[in-house]
């Protein structure tokens, strides 16, 4: 299961990628030249990027949705 993310308030696997970079980094000890950390942080910034896409994707969704054909509905209906 993936952990639940404050900021996005979904399961997230940026968020699961995170925790798994920082089990490398500060209970393994390894550091960023490692070749495990390094794919680690990649996958970690692909799904980054990919979250924010979404994101911004709802957002404008959200906008889009928010303006349009609200003032049509309000129009009166002439008999």
């Amino acid at each position: 299961m993936l952990p639940w993310c404050a900021t996005t308030d979904v399961w997230c696997p940026a968020c699961g990628q995170a925790a798994f970079v920082r089990v490398l980094k500060e209970e393994q000890g390894l550091g960023n030249e490692e070749p495990g950390v390094a794919d680690a942080v990649g996958t970690l910034l692909r799904r980054k990027a990919r979250l924010r896409a979404l994101q911004d994707a709802a957002a404008a969704a959200a906008a889009e949705g928010a303006g349009g054909g609200a003032t049509d509905a309000a129009a009166p209906v002439q008999a």
